[in-house]
């Protein structure tokens, strides 16, 4: 994903550490409120350029994909 200059991100599927093999993890919530299932990953890079205090890199950490609703339907 990439936004311009201000934040780009590199996201893939979280690997097992002994045979590298894809290991799919998910959050299933049927009655979650922002979201009700997500697909859980490995970050390898994220970097967002604004002004501070929300400039920031992150590197191997948690990444959640999921779609979202906040329309209280």
């Amino acid at each position: 994903m990439r936004i311009g200059d201000l934040a780009e991100s590199t996201i893939e599927p979280i690997k097992n550490p002994v045979s590298g093999d894809e290991h799919r993890v998910r959050i299933d919530l049927p009655e979650g409120f922002e979201y009700k299932l997500a697909e859980i990953g490995n970050t390898v890079k994220a970097r967002v350029s604004a002004k501070e205090p929300l400039s920031f890199t992150l590197e191997n950490t948690y990444a959640q994909l999921n779609p979202f609703d906040w329309t209280n339907a």
